[in-house]
């Protein structure tokens, strides 16, 4: 079994055979996708912050950055290469397949089809590995958010061939007087996204719940690297921030069904 630190140099310097070792050695332990969350997202701490290092590559603008880096991720990249790496079973190219297929619409690779908008593209569209599990709270809220993809596309250079009118998105949180309460609800590798009252965006951050150390794992921008925050201190920076209003709770089945796949089942 390949140590901590020999999986976080494997990690520093990606090739095909490097990630199916990684991937060998932890899918032998027989973690479930949780622990395999936590695990995964533990190799990240110490990262560097980076917003926006992700992109579609090389000849595909506006925006040419990498599929995928390890190196520099903010607070979505950082959840989004995790879970893949918790879902891949092989070698690199399932690691890319199911990336992808997170990151864009149908597995699409394009600006357009990007999954920009958590609660309005990533959660339904991700529906083959994921759900929301805000509302099995007692108390949640709801809030109603506009979303204007074609101002935003335009901002980053990028015209539709065919305009979208700005959609109403339902934001289904659990409100902040209630955050202290909900760690007994929460299981390991839970993904945490805050609700915000900010105008043109529905969610403003995203990290996991890690159980065993009751904290959430985040890409932080003003720590500028991947870090765990203490689940009391988190609580105390939502109610530090006026336009945060709660927390929504998105989790990974055990078992994500590959809908592009010939038989739904793993590669």
């Amino acid at each position: 079994m390949l140590g901590i630190l020999i999986l976080l140099q494997l990690m520093a310097s990606l090739t095909q055979d490097s990630l199916g070792n990684i991937v060998s050695s932890v899918n032998s332990r027989n973690m479930n996708v949780g622990e395999r969350i936590a695990f995964y997202s533990g190799l990240f701490i110490g990262t560097q912050y980076k917003l926006g290092p992700l992109g579609e590559g090389e000849g595909n603008p506006p925006d040419t950055d990498p599929l995928f880096d390890f190196s520099k991720v903010d607070c979505v990249t950082f959840c989004e290469q995790v879970i893949a790496l918790s879902m891949t079973r092989y070698d690199i190219n399932d690691f890319l397949d199911i990336l992808t297929h997170i990151r864009y619409r149908q597995g699409l690779v394009s600006f357009e089809n990007r999954n920009h908008y958590s609660c309005l593209d990533w959660i339904p569209n991700n529906s083959w590995f994921c759900y929301n599990v805000t509302d099995k709270f007692h108390s949640p809220c709801t809030s109603l958010k506009i979303i204007d993809r074609d101002k935003f596309l335009s901002e980053h250079g990028f015209y539709a061939q065919t305009p979208v009118q700005p959609s109403i998105v339902e934001v289904s949180y659990i409100p902040q007087d209630y955050l202290g309460d909900i760690p007994d609800f929460l299981e390991n590798g839970d993904l945490i996204m805050i609700a915000t009252l900010k105008p043109g965006i529905d969610i403003a951050h995203w990290g996991f719940y890690i159980k065993e150390k009751n904290v959430f794992r985040h890409a932080s921008m003003s720590r500028r690297e991947v870090t765990d925050l203490d689940w009391d201190s988190f609580v105390s920076y939502i109610f530090s921030k006026n336009d945060f209003i709660g927390v929504s709770v998105v989790r990974i089945y055990e078992t994500p069904f590959y809908y592009w796949r010939e038989d739904g089942s793993e590669f």
